[in-house]
């Protein structure tokens, strides 16, 4: 009973967490996809 009471779980948990997430605008550069286009420093 506990794994169908935390399979629910999870679902409505990620199912809210799907409607707050923001638009990943990482993709948004004309070269995202390069090596040298991300700087982390």
């Amino acid at each position: 009973m506990s794994v169908i009471t935390a399979h629910e779980w999870y679902r409505e948990y990620h199912k809210a967490q799907e409607s707050r997430r923001e638009r990943d605008y990482e993709m948004d550069a004309p070269e995202a996809g390069a090596v040298d286009e991300k700087i982390y420093g």
